[in-house]
């Protein structure tokens, strides 16, 4: 019996579409699997929408050849924030740094 990764079997289009129903954790663990996986998981198409959600938006059109600018983006905005769960309710407040 052969093993088979779905990934190379579907078109790329529907790959990155079930990625995208995962959270940002599942997808950085996702990415360890192989490069393909890597490859899919850092695609802008998953990480906009994510960016998006929270109303976070790049100040600039990334070029065509830029990869995984969203990601960069989605990370960068994350680390400003400071997580405070209640009650099965996240909520987000602005970490400021004064200078």
């Amino acid at each position: 019996m052969q093993h088979l990764d779905f990934t190379t079997v579907l078109p790329k289009i529907l790959s990155v579409y079930i990625f995208s129903f995962l959270d940002p954790k599942s997808l950085s663990r996702a990415s360890q699997v192989c490069w393909h996986w890597k490859f899919l998981s850092e695609q802008d198409d998953i990480w906009r929408e994510k960016c998006m959600k929270y109303g976070w938006y790049i100040p600039y059109t990334p070029a065509d050849n830029e990869y995984g600018a969203w990601k960069m983006h989605y990370i960068a905005c994350v680390q400003t924030l400071d997580y405070v769960t209640g009650k099965g309710v996240r909520y987000f407040k602005l970490f400021v740094i004064d200078r």
